[in-house]
């Protein structure tokens, strides 16, 4: 993270000294972005191998613990919970939790460096045109947590719908012979998709909450780098601020817009896990 917000300040440089005719500094600005792009792609493939695989770990553990709480239970509990509930509690839920440990503790790390690195580089270059552009990433951000809050209660009725879909499988499975001895199948088959319908619907429902969630920041960003030429240009023409200085500005500013998107979706992830945790 501190190498992808140097970059900018590299290239600022580069942009400046292009001006002045400097090709000695435009070729070392061009050397030094190459060598932390490499140094970047090899540490993010092994920060995501660090924890995405203790992830892998929690997730197997915790479906270790919870099939052997579940064979020590009677059979007043495994009448309370269908077994079509506890396959789903031990799959998908279980995987909610897998993300938490994993792509989670990653995100949380991440978002944080971040944030912390690029408005620190931002509001060394100029305060008040850090102002101006955080301004609209905060809308945007307050306005997806709004929408996140929606997408809570769509994933709690997405597992609700998932066990009893897998436990209406299951008993289907368990009783096939009689459902042929009284040929029943048509009626079987009719329950199934409306069991599958109503679960398709909500999946449907949770994608276009995405697709809205998703753009709002992308939205904001753009509205950032209008601002920046706009207030920020003039700043430029005066001489407060080079040229090469407003293009490490808006390189900055798509920086910070990466990970306020993955703050949304951590919020998801985070949300996410909560539900299943309280299920488990």
């Amino acid at each position: 993270n501190w190498l992808a917000v140097t970059i900018p300040l590299y290239v600022a440089d580069a942009i400046d000294a292009l001006e002045k005719q400097e090709t000695d500094v435009v070729f070392n600005a061009a050397v030094s972005v190459a060598l932390m792009g490499v140094a970047i792609m090899l540490i993010r493939s092994t920060s995501r191998v660090l924890f995405f695989t203790p992830g892998r770990y929690a997730e197997a553990k915790i479906k270790l613990d919870f099939f052997n709480r579940v064979l020590e239970q009677q059979p007043a509990f495994m009448s309370q919970f269908p077994p079509g509930d506890l396959v789903s509690r031990s799959s998908s839920d279980v995987n909610h939790l897998r993300l938490l440990a994993g792509f989670g503790a990653l995100q949380i790390i991440n978002v944080t460096m971040v944030l912390g690195l690029t408005l620190t580089q931002m509001l060394r270059l100029s305060p008040w045109l850090t102002l101006w552009t955080v301004i609209p990433l905060g809308v945007g951000l307050v306005v997806t947590r709004f929408f996140i809050r929606w997408l809570f209660v769509l994933v709690k009725r997405i597992q609700r719908q998932t066990a009893d879909l897998s436990d209406y499988i299951l008993g289907s499975y368990r009783g096939v012979s009689g459902i042929q001895g009284f040929v029943a199948e048509e009626a079987f088959v009719q329950r199934f998709e409306e069991r599958n319908a109503a679960l398709q619907q909500t999946l449907l429902q949770r994608t276009a909450l995405r697709t809205v969630i998703s753009p709002i920041l992308s939205f904001s960003t753009g509205v950032c780098v209008f601002l920046i030429l706009y207030i920020g240009g003039p700043m430029s023409i005066r001489g407060v601020l080079s040229t090469g200085e407003i293009v490490a500005f808006i390189a900055l500013v798509s920086l910070l817009a990466g990970p306020l998107r993955g703050l949304s979706f951590l919020l998801a992830i985070v949300k996410q896990a909560q539900a299943s945790l309280e299920r488990l």
